[in-house]
């Protein structure tokens, strides 16, 4: 009993410290599920934490205030990172220490293998999130250098475009100097701000690599448009500047230019008092004077001109001297005029004389050459009508000449006007002689130029009909192959060629009239000579050859036809006598003159048919271009309608000689088979001779012999059957 206690006893413990020990080896499994899983899920953060970092891509706003939320929320990322390496990742460290110490050496080596790795990419997510905040930073500083340029850069184009805007004052002088100080500070503001906008686009070049396609755009676009509004400012400044330097150094010149005037004037004023004083009446003299004030007018007007390129309005000395100026060229003019005028009168006067004077010789000289160098009518009279234009023109100047002269010879003595009014009478009697002689030479010629003109109008209604009925003339019509068509066609050419011909000769008459005119023909008369010398060459021989078509294609027309009815005539006789002669008789001579007669018949046949291929077919070609297209056809179906004909009887012809030969051969053989017959017959014929044979024997072996005849000679009685002789 004892001893089975005992053994329960002990049973018992092993029971216990079995049940302990499954206990804490399920206790270790599930221990090291929790670490695998821990591992898992630290291994599954990192990864998603590594992908959160790199989704913060290395193209970076272009903003330095987007960029700042960028590395803000890269921080962020840090500090979780950071807060789960100190808490959650150092709680499975030290998990997975703990069962590395009950682990064996193999499975120590593999738990710190992968634990490792798991290290090494938690460090590579530090050191990348690390980096990524570095470079983020950098790209902020940049672009927050970048913005601060930009903003220095357009405040100050901001402020320097509303002062460039403005325009320029040019009221007064110092208000210039003082508009030119501004503008050279803002000048060298300008040199200032090219350095900044410089810096932009270096740091624009730093900062374009981390954009992105939009991003680069943007920022391309606004370093380009500071960049075109700096140009456009400077240049404006640039101008402006200019400008203000002209308009500053146009007063100055202004203001010396209107000292020098004042000057001038002085000068002026004293000499035209020393040259007022009264005028001589010698011409040398007044000639002096108009020289002197001439000079003095011009030195005046190149003062004036001098003036007037000072486009200041707002100077009270410009005015003043400019008015002096004018009041002084007026008064000067004035005088000229006075001056002038005494001597104009004269001088246009001589002047006059002198070109009516050489225009009286060039129309003398213009008259006589009209006939050397005008040699048709209309260009003499359109020179004559120049002549007598001249003539009014000198007319007039005579007239002007004399008005002059009676105001000369007003102020002249009777010597003058006596010799004034000589020389006016002597060129109006010039003139009115000249005119004459013209007006007389007009008239004959006008009367020349009408006449052309009625020869030029009868030439071209001759000549118009030729161009109305050319066509016809020069025609190949086409017609049928009917003679009296050819015989309407040769009608209507002789009554075309006899008013041709009626036209021809009175284009004859008429160039006969013109060949007595002693002057060159007008050009649209002498075209229509031309013309009409050209149709009196051609026509005829057209009229000529025309007729030549009409009468050679009716003498085809007449031989074809007389071909056609020819082998018509023969078809026709051919073809009755083919219906009404026999193919069949026993007479051998009724035969053999059919034969003779069809044999007659075959040699007229070649000749008809040698006519028709070759003769009438040359016939139609002669006369096929002269026929219409419908015409052609016509005369096609007629000779093939004749060439079918001819092939018909040339088949009944040859049908008739075959039958013919077979009925001679038939009466031939059937003579000779006849006469073998009839001698068979006559040769075995029963007749009364039997009765003189005395004995029955006897006459039996005679009609035996007879019999034995018959059928020796059977085949021959049988070929005679076969050939139907007896029928």
């Amino acid at each position: 009993v004892n001893s089975e206690i005992k053994l329960c006893q002990r049973h018992g413990l092993l029971g216990d410290r079995v049940r302990g020990e499954l206990d804490k080896i399920v206790e270790d499994i599930l221990c090291r599920k929790n670490m695998h899983n821990n591992l898992d899920v630290t291994r599954a953060w990192i990864k998603t934490k590594q992908n959160d970092v790199n989704k913060i891509s290395d193209q970076i706003p272009l903003l330095s205030s987007n960029v700042n939320s960028e590395i803000k929320l890269c921080q962020r990322h840090a500090q979780t990172i950071r807060e789960f390496e100190e808490n959650a990742f150092r709680d499975v460290s030290n998990q997975v220490r703990e069962i590395m110490k009950d682990c064996s050496d193999e499975g120590k080596a593999k738990l710190a293998q992968e634990f490792g790795d798991i290290e090494a990419k938690l460090r590579e997510l530090v050191e990348s999130c690390s980096r990524k905040i570095e470079f983020m930073e950098c790209e902020h500083g940049k672009r927050r250098e970048f913005e601060s340029r930009k903003d220095r850069v357009w405040n100050w184009l901001n402020e320097a475009e509303s002062i460039v805007s403005a325009d320029i004052r040019t009221t007064s002088y110092e208000i210039l100097k003082d508009q030119k100080q501004k503008f050279d500070k803002l000048c060298k503001e300008c040199e200032v701000m090219k350095g900044a906008v410089k810096e932009a686009e270096d740091f624009k070049s730093a900062i374009l690599p981390t954009l992105n396609e939009l991003d680069k755009t943007n920022i391309n676009n606004q370093v380009k448009v500071m960049r075109e509004k700096w140009n456009a400012i400077s240049n404006v400044l640039k101008v402006k500047c200019k400008k203000l330097e002209d308009h500053l150094v146009e007063y100055e010149d202004a203001i010396a230019k209107i000292q020098g005037c004042a000057a001038f004037i002085v000068q002026v004023q004293s000499r035209l008092k020393e040259m007022n004083r009264p005028v001589t009446s010698r011409i040398e003299n007044i000639q002096d004077f108009l020289l002197a004030y001439e000079q003095i007018l011009g030195s005046l007007k190149d003062k004036r001109l001098e003036m007037s390129t000072i486009l200041l309005t707002n100077l009270p000395q410009l005015r003043e001297n400019s008015a002096k100026l004018e009041e002084m060229i007026m008064g000067i003019e004035e005088q000229l005029r006075r001056l002038k005028a005494m001597l104009l009168l004269k001088e246009q006067f001589i002047g006059a004389i002198n070109d009516i004077v050489k225009l009286i010789a060039k129309i003398n000289t213009d008259f006589n050459t009209v006939d050397n160098f005008s040699p048709t009518v209309d260009e003499r009279l359109l020179r004559y009508s120049e002549i007598l234009q001249s003539i009014e023109e000198c007319e007039g100047l005579l007239v002007a000449a004399t008005d002059k002269g009676h105001q000369i010879a007003s102020d002249g003595t009777d010597l003058d006007r006596h010799n004034i009014m000589d020389q006016i009478h002597s060129l109006q009697q010039q003139l009115a002689s000249i005119k004459r002689s013209i007006e007389l030479e007009q008239d004959k010629y006008q009367k020349q130029r009408a006449y052309h003109k009625t020869l030029s109008n009868d030439l071209f209604a001759l000549v118009d009909w030729f161009k109305d009925n050319d066509e016809h003339i020069r025609s190949r019509p086409l017609f049928g192959l009917d003679l009296k068509m050819a015989d309407q066609q040769h009608s209507a050419h002789i009554a075309l060629a006899g008013k041709a011909n009626i036209n021809l000769k009175m284009i004859e008459d008429l160039l006969a009239k013109l060949a007595h005119t002693d002057s060159k023909l007008p050009e649209d008369l002498q075209d229509m000579v031309d013309r009409a010398r050209t149709l009196q060459e051609t026509i005829p021989q057209e009229l000529v050859a025309r007729e030549a078509y009409l009468t050679q294609n009716r003498q085809y027309r007449l031989e074809f036809r007389d071909s056609m009815d020819r082998v018509r005539k023969w078809l026709s006789s051919a073809e009755e006598r083919f219906e009404h002669t026999k193919t069949f008789s026993f007479d051998q001579e009724k035969i053999t003159v059919a034969l003779k007669e069809l044999e007659d018949f075959l040699q007229s046949e070649t000749e008809i048919r040698t006519l028709l291929y070759s003769g009438i077919q040359e016939q139609a070609d002669r006369l096929w271009n002269s026929l219409s297209e419908m015409d052609q056809n016509q005369c096609l179906g007629e000779l093939q309608q004749l060439k079918n004909r001819l092939s018909d009887v040339s088949h009944r012809a040859a049908i008739q000689q075959t039958e013919l030969l077979s009925n001679s051969d038939l009466v031939k053989s059937y003579k000779k088979h006849s006469g073998a017959v009839n001698n068979v017959l006559v040769k075995s014929k029963l007749d009364d001779t039997i009765l003189t044979i005395p004995t029955l024997p006897a006459r039996i072996d005679h009609i035996n012999v007879l019999l034995n005849m018959l059928q020796v000679s059977e085949n021959i009685i049988n070929i005679f059957k076969n050939n139907h002789f007896l029928k």
